[in-house]
C-alpha cells in the first residue's frame, strides 16, 4: 500500500508542478493540489512535509479569501491534525481555534463542522490533561449537537 502511496505522491507532485507553472501559486487549483500533496505526505508519516504544504496553502486562501473564511478553517483543521500526530497539542490547539474562528463566523454555533472542532478541540484537552476543559467543552457541545427528531427520521 505504501507504493501506491509513493506513486500517488509521484503524481500529485507532477500534477502540482502543471498548476504551478500555467497557473501560479495562488490559483485555486494549485493550492487544492497542494493540499492534496499534504495529505499525501502526511498518509505517509511525513509530517513535516504535509505541515510545509498546508502553511503555504493556508497562506495562499486566506490571501485570496479571507482569514475568516471556511475553506481556509478546512486547511487549519488539517494543520491541527499534523500537529497534534506529533504531539505538539499547543500548537494543534491554536491550529483548532483558528479554524473554529471561520466555521463559527460562516455557519454559526450549531453545524457539524463547528462540533467536529470543538470534539477535536476537548480531545486535544484531555491529551493535554486538561479534563475540565475537556469536560466544559463536551457539555457545549451535546447542548449544541444538533438533535434527531424520530418522526423526520427515514426508517429503512
Amino acid at each position: 500500500d505504501s507504493k501506491s502511496k509513493e506513486l500517488a505522491l509521484l503524481l500529485l507532485e507532477e500534477a502540482f508542478g502543471i498548476y504551478q507553472a500555467k497557473a501560479g501559486d495562488s490559483h485555486e487549483r494549485t493550492v487544492d493540489c497542494r493540499i492534496h500533496l499534504g495529505k499525501a505526505h502526511q498518509s505517509l508519516g511525513r509530517y513535516d512535509e504535509a505541515l510545509d504544504c498546508f502553511c503555504m496553502a493556508v497562506y495562499m486562501r486566506e490571501a485570496l479569501l479571507g482569514e475568516p473564511h471556511p475553506s481556509v478553517a478546512e486547511i487549519w483543521v488539517l494543520i491541527s491534525s499534523v500537529h497534534r500526530a506529533k504531539k505538539k497539542l499547543e500548537l494543534a490547539l491554536k491550529a483548532s481555534a483558528k479554524a473554529l474562528t471561520g466555521y463559527r463566523n460562516a455557519y454559526g454555533d450549531k453545524h457539524y463542522k463547528v462540533i467536529a472542532v470543538l470534539t477535536t478541540i476537548a480531545g486535544i484537552h484531555i491529551e493535554m490533561g486538561n479534563h475540565d476543559k475537556a469536560v466544559d467543552i463536551q457539555k457545549y457541545v451535546s447542548i449544541h449537537s444538533p438533535k434527531e427528531d424520530k418522526d423526520t427520521k427515514a426508517e429503512f
